[in-house]
């Protein structure tokens, strides 16, 4: 089953233009993998339309990207969580999302089923689960938030899985904040209000 990438490369190109993977005001690098030899390619300029495709282009689901005479696919497969290449861009504090760990959650009945899709998912969890252990050495923070249920084939679970991603991330705000000497910007009676009612609802 490949996707097209079209209608997601034309809306990605109605957002950003032609800007340059360079030209970005925060500094940003996209992350592939060469599908000729398994190794970790590094996006850090070019046009940065292509830069994403690349680096989501997971096999199977989409077709690979061609940069510069290399086909490139999913950065994932090389680096899931590339805590190092962001360490070595200079960043201060870096901040890991990880979720290379869901395989060892899945029930049993999904280990064992002969569905196609679960069973590739499996193996892409084990693989993942190994790769992403050293990278991960160079986070400072390691964020897990729970979505250990769901399968990497889920798309239409994506506001569920954001959400849990968001809650994650609020849960540790005190301990970033900490870290990082950031403060939290000043805030009228209202603000504070609102905040507190909409914590209280989720």
């Amino acid at each position: 089953m490949i996707i097209s990438p079209a209608p997601a490369a034309n809306n990605l190109r109605k957002e950003l233009k032609n800007i340059k993977v360079e030209d970005c005001k925060i500094p940003f690098t996209a992350l592939a993998t060469d599908a000729k030899n398994g190794d970790e390619v590094c996006l850090k300029n070019g046009d940065l339309v292509d830069a994403i495709r690349a680096s989501v282009a997971l096999p199977i689901v989409f077709a690979p990207v061609a940069i510069d005479g290399q086909i490139l696919m999913d950065g994932g497969l090389a680096n899931p969580v590339p805590a190092d290449v962001v360490k070595d861009m200079g960043a201060d504090y870096v901040i890991a999302v990880d979720v290379s760990s869901r395989w060892f959650t899945v029930p049993e009945e999904l280990v064992t089923t002969r569905d196609i899709y679960h069973i590739i998912s499996n193996a892409f969890g084990i693989i993942e689960y190994q790769i992403a252990k050293i990278p991960l050495k160079s986070a400072d923070l390691v964020l897990r938030p729970p979505v250990m249920s769901h399968s990497w084939i889920e798309f239409d679970k994506a506001q569920e899985i954001i959400k849990a991603g968001k809650r994650e991330l609020e849960l540790n705000l005190k301990e970033i904040r900490r870290k990082t000497g950031y403060k939290k910007p000043s805030q009228t009676l209202t603000e504070k209000f609102l905040e507190f009612i909409l914590n209280k609802q989720n």
